[in-house]
């Protein structure tokens, strides 16, 4: 079976076809997720992946929301303030 002609100018059919119903996880592939290496990782950052103080710049934090206030993505009364209580994680 011959592949049609693409809907674009320019753009060629796919080199590569595969076969069908090609299983999406070969398990003789080497590209699957290194469990070992990945808890390596998590122990290597976990200080800042879970950090126990957190300091939140309200400065910054009024910026973002001027900005989305600007931008429509909130209305100009909304509160935000109750996204800066720390207290929920005993902070």
């Amino acid at each position: 079976m011959e592949s049609p002609d693409p809907p674009v100018p320019r753009v060629r059919s796919p080199l590569h076809h595969p076969t069908l119903f090609q299983p999406v996880d070969q398990p003789g592939d080497s590209d699957r997720l290194d469990l070992k290496e990945f808890g390596e990782i998590i122990v290597r950052h976990r200080d800042s992946l879970y950090p126990e103080t957190v300091n939140i710049d309200l400065n910054a934090a009024k910026r973002v929301e001027e900005s989305l206030i600007v931008s429509g993505l909130i209305k100009p009364d909304a509160s935000t303030s109750g996204l800066y209580d720390t207290t929920i994680v005993g902070g």
